[in-house]
């Protein structure tokens, strides 16, 4: 691990004396993490965040990261030249073209250029002689987004360049995942000051300002999933194992029988066992939270 936090430091072109003014510790104690190998728990994430990587990097081999795993790659941006870590770089926004009955409809999700390529590939050229489009199209965020899109209603789709245009902001994995572990029982002022509390001051405060700046309520950002509708209805519901199973099943399909308008897809709400089934071809999107998505889906496989 010290290898690992020294090497990654040195990539970021940080001193240790900066990389100690960012986390709020003396130069004198990144040093000393560098030699021993062992850092407090607490600075791990801050780690993870600072330096674009995943918290069981800065670990002992063969130790769990604190907190919930996540599919979620490293989003600083640095450029290695190698082809499959360009891939999980920041690009910049997808923009989603919509009409709707009030004018037109704009979602915009920061992605990564691997993901860029995947969205291009699902949209083909039939001009080109290329893929058709797929029914759907399905990505990740950067920003802790899983979406699906009916491409039978979209207008047109647009790939926005950071360096043209400014990206919708996001947060590194570890601050969503701390969101979602924190959320809404968020930590008094005592406990953050306990020698043992596994979160930093400094990660709290990032965690703050996400949760401040959702647009909807926080659950469903961190745990839920939103459902539009060609009508222009919205609902909304808990992800869990079944849903999320159900999804990754139907929408990771190209085959055209799996997502035919006709076919109904079933959600549960909540937790108070309603059931909705929605036709296809009435759905304009899908969102869900990415880390809820992800851990359902693993908990259904480990449960089977």
């Amino acid at each position: 691990m010290s290898s690992f936090l020294r090497q990654r430091r040195s990539a970021m072109r940080l001193s240790q004396g900066d990389l100690a003014e960012s986390l709020g510790v003396s130069q004198q104690t990144v040093a000393r993490w560098e030699t021993s190998g062992q850092v407090p728990a607490k600075y791990i994430k801050d780690l993870a965040v600072l330096l674009g990587a995943r918290a069981e990097d800065f670990l002992p081999r063969g130790e769990e990261s604190p907190g919930r795993k996540s599919a979620v790659g490293p989003v600083q941006k640095q450029h290695s030249g190698d082809e499959d870590d360009d891939a999980t770089l920041p690009f910049g926004d997808v923009q989603l073209h919509f009409s709707d009955r009030d004018g037109p409809c704009v979602h915009s999700y920061p992605v990564t250029w691997g993901t860029l390529n995947d969205i291009q590939e699902q949209l083909g050229d039939v001009g080109m002689g290329f893929l058709r489009t797929a029914p759907w199209i399905r990505f990740e965020t950067l920003n802790n987004k899983w979406v699906a899109v009916n491409t039978q209603v979209l207008d047109r789709v647009t790939f926005a360049d950071d360096d043209v245009e400014a990206m919708t902001s996001f947060e590194h994995e570890e601050v969503y995942k701390a969101a979602r572990e924190l959320w809404p029982d968020m930590p008094t002022e005592e406990e953050m000051r306990q020698e043992d509390y596994p979160y930093s001051t400094r990660l709290i405060e990032r965690v703050q300002k996400v949760i401040a700046a959702f647009s909807t309520e926080a659950w469903i950002e961190l745990e839920g999933l939103t459902v539009d509708l060609t009508s222009g209805e919205r609902i909304s519901g808990l992800v869990n194992a079944e849903v999320a199973t159900s999804l990754d099943a139907m929408f990771g399909s190209r085959m055209d029988e799996d997502l035919e308008p006709n076919r109904f897809l079933q959600l549960t709400f909540r937790d108070n066992g309603v059931f909705e089934h929605v036709r296809l071809g009435a759905v304009r999107r899908i969102e869900a939270s990415l880390l809820a998505f992800n851990d359902a889906f693993e908990l259904d496989i480990a449960d089977h």
